[in-house]
């Protein structure tokens, strides 16, 4: 629920089960005004058709007799169909390609430590953090600028 402050127009993201169902005094952060807030109430639907000023009685062929000694204007309406949810496989799918993203460049970091360490030995201090033994490899020599 969005809270406006009638002085300063400020306006506040407040979860409505914090007014409580009686409402409760609240505070603008900004200009520090109080003022009563009453939870919003649901709006009441109606999806029937509003009533309308009583018309002289029509005797066309839309306004028929029922069996049962009723006035039938129309045709019952049919039921709308129910709305349907998005399945949550696909963000599922991509949670589980994402994590086995990030397990393969940590494994890869493991196990290529030493390569790492050697072409940037920048990243030694954070093996050392997580206690990983990271000594540069002997075979490789990173090259040096010339100077």
């Amino acid at each position: 629920m969005i809270l406006k402050c009638p002085n300063c127009a400020t306006r506040f993201l407040v979860d409505p089960a914090a007014l409580g169902p009686a409402g409760r005094t609240v505070r603008c952060g900004a200009c520090g005004r109080e003022w009563r807030q009453e939870p919003d109430r649901p709006a009441e639907r109606s999806f029937t058709a509003p009533a309308t000023a009583e018309a002289p009685e029509e005797t066309s062929e839309e306004t028929r007799e029922s069996t049962d000694g009723l006035r039938s204007e129309a045709p019952p309406a049919r039921p709308l169909p129910a709305a349907r949810r998005r399945p949550r496989q696909p963000r599922a799918l991509f949670s589980l390609v994402l994590l086995a993203a990030i397990a393969v460049v940590l494994l890869g970091c493991y196990q290529f430590r030493s390569i790492i360490v050697a072409y940037w030995p920048d990243t030694a201090p954070f093996y050392d953090v997580l206690d990983i033994d990271a000594k540069p490899h002997p075979s490789i020599r990173p090259a040096t600028a010339n100077r």
